[in-house]
């Protein structure tokens, strides 16, 4: 191998929280597939890993045997064994991408994956370029041999949307300029860092006003009015611009349609239960929708049916995602399931 000059170091110990360890390894994949698909890779970055100080080239380690890992990628801007932490990573992989991101107190992990089979079905109806993704949460749709639990991150393909789940604490998801977002809610929570809500509000207001100004902002109806004034771009809220129309559940899961300014859904019919999920999967639909109309080269207006209904079909696609209400009882058992919820709001719900 060549003697390293140059080179930029991803350090799995700064990006564990809130990834899970044993995913380390798909993010490492990850940040290389996307360095492959990027523009400056054809001014000759390469890139190889580190595992206890021992340097190994090409781009994947089949069992690290739970070592961190370092991606080493070399000749980038002239910057000289450079450490990134997480936000500034995914900062860094959302300049590359068309970055779509979900921040609030409750529910980012679900609305970001929902916002991900969302976009993915728009993408495959308008043969647009696949969406990417990377989230602090597993989801078991995407599950193979190599990862029985399924995956919590994807390349996707050049030009492609990429979700993405914004965390709050430490103001990490201010470090993100994303073309879209949305926000579920904003509530009392990490009061180690942020101490009171006022202060919450704050840094939510700081990140709505990082939204892009030609981009969009989806936001939960009950988000403080304080946060939406600071957007500099289009924002639609659930209750106003968009509206939820309930239907009867059928076999105890929530149906729904959904409005939004010219355009609207058919049934939309939840594989996962709970009211909440309903605003969840609203906010997917609405952001993933409202990426695409939005932009200069927006389809036709007789074309925003189909892909309002492509976003329904997304998130009907939905299965959960881990450790989010997941069923860990086989049929026939004693019911178990496991719940991230902590949050007293969470456990109400």
């Amino acid at each position: 191998m060549q003697p390293i000059k140059n080179m930029l170091k991803f350090n799995s110990n700064k990006i564990q929280t809130p990834l899970m360890e044993d995913t380390m390894k798909t993010i490492m994949t990850l940040l290389f597939t996307l360095f492959l698909a990027s523009s400056a890779y054809a001014a000759g970055i390469t890139v190889d890993y580190q595992v206890n100080n021992q340097t190994y080239e090409g781009y994947y380690i089949s069992n690290t045997k739970g070592a961190p890992l370092v991606l080493l990628v070399h000749d980038w801007d002239g910057l000289t064994d450079y450490e990134v932490k997480r936000a500034e990573m995914l900062a860094e992989l959302m300049r590359m991408k068309y970055g779509i991101a979900v921040a609030g107190t409750h529910g980012k992990t679900t609305t970001s994956w929902l916002l991900w089979h969302a976009c993915d079905e728009v993408a495959r109806e308008l043969a647009l370029p696949q969406p990417g993704a990377l989230v602090g949460g597993l989801n078991p749709a995407l599950k193979d041999d190599d990862n029985p639990r399924g995956l919590n991150a994807l390349a996707g393909e050049l030009n492609g949307a990429f979700c993405v789940e914004a965390c709050e604490y430490d103001r990490s998801f201010l470090q993100l300029d994303p073309a879209g977002a949305a926000i579920t809610n904003v509530e009392a929570d990490h009061l180690d860092y942020f101490h009171n809500l006022e202060t919450i509000e704050r840094a939510f207001a700081g990140f709505a006003q990082n939204v892009h100004p030609e981009g969009l902002l989806v936001l939960g109806d009950d988000v403080p009015a304080a946060v939406e004034n600071e957007a500099q771009c289009l924002v639609w809220r659930l209750g106003r611009e968009i509206k939820i129309l309930p239907m009867q559940s059928k076999q105890g899961r929530r149906r729904f349609r959904l409005q939004g300014p010219g355009w609207a859904t058919g049934v939309i019919h939840l594989q996962v239960p709970g009211g909440y999920n309903v605003v969840n999967a609203a906010l997917a639909v609405a952001l993933a929708v409202g990426h695409v109309l939005t932009q200069k080269d927006a389809p036709d207006r007789k074309e925003w049916p189909r892909i309002a209904d492509a976003a329904a079909r997304g998130v009907m696609q939905f299965q959960g995602a881990g450790r989010r209400f997941e069923t860990w009882s086989k049929p026939g058992e004693r019911p178990l399931v496991h719940d991230y919820a902590h949050h007293p709001t969470e456990v109400r719900a």
